[in-house]
């Protein structure tokens, strides 16, 4: 950190970067120092194997370690962010699937018109657009707990209150919505839980899509929030 400081400076006249995340240290789960003669710490491998590496990725971003804190490293945390966050919106990308496959639903780039889809709808809709403003201030000052918090909440929200409520609905205003929250969803949460968003992004526009789509998650625009759609009353 120093040197390359010093050494910029001497080349360069100016620091070789503008911002810096400092982590804390993870530890062991009482709190002592991991070590390989100690052999106190969970396998990496087999963490990512059986929780994948987002849920790690998710779980080390949303914790104080990402605050300069020390983490003692839990797998039943990890565990608790594998079933409440990557699990519920795996289900609701299936739920989604398989009943637009079953009417037969693609995307055909129609707008979603305001009169034409529900309360309930425009709801969804409000709390993306509030989710992509909060995630895109917080990444861009480098908060990713703010930010992981802020993710979980949608995902929950968007199962337990827009999936549940709309469970009879098979109608074109429900499917168009729901396919245009998970994309951009996936997009969202591409920085923090690459793969997952990748899977998403990838199978939504393949089986569902108009083709138009980029051939990665990672390839896309970041999106832009449209903050006219963030109805404070109605959320």
């Amino acid at each position: 950190f120093y040197v390359m400081h010093v050494i910029s400076y001497i080349l360069f006249n100016k620091a070789p970067f503008e911002n810096v995340a400092t982590t804390g240290t993870i530890l062991s789960e009482d709190g002592s120092k991991m070590s390989k003669s100690k052999n106190n710490f969970p396998d990496p491998q087999e963490i990512i194997e059986k929780y994948g590496a987002d849920t790690l990725r998710f779980y080390l971003m949303n914790s104080v370690v990402m605050q300069a804190e020390n983490l003692n490293f839990n797998v039943k945390d990890l565990e608790i962010i594998y079933r409440k966050v990557v699990m519920i919106l795996l289900n609701v990308y299936n739920y989604f699937a398989i009943y637009a496959d079953e009417a037969g639903w693609k995307f055909n780039g129609e707008k979603l018109d305001g009169e034409k889809i529900s309360m309930l709808d425009k709801w969804i809709l409000a709390r993306l657009e509030e989710l992509t403003d909060g995630v895109t201030e917080n990444l861009d000052n480098y908060n990713t707990v703010k930010t992981t918090r802020l993710m979980a909440e949608f995902i929950e929200d968007l199962s337990a209150w827009y999936v549940r409520r709309s469970r009879s609905r098979k109608d074109k205003a429900f499917f168009a919505t729901l396919y245009e929250t998970l994309i951009k969803t996936s997009q969202i949460i591409a920085p923090i839980m690459p793969y997952l968003a990748e899977f998403l992004y990838l199978n939504l526009n393949e089986k569902f899509g108009d083709e138009k789509g980029q051939k990665s998650v990672h390839l896309t625009s970041w999106p832009k929030t449209n903050k006219k759609l963030i109805d404070k009353k109605l959320i």
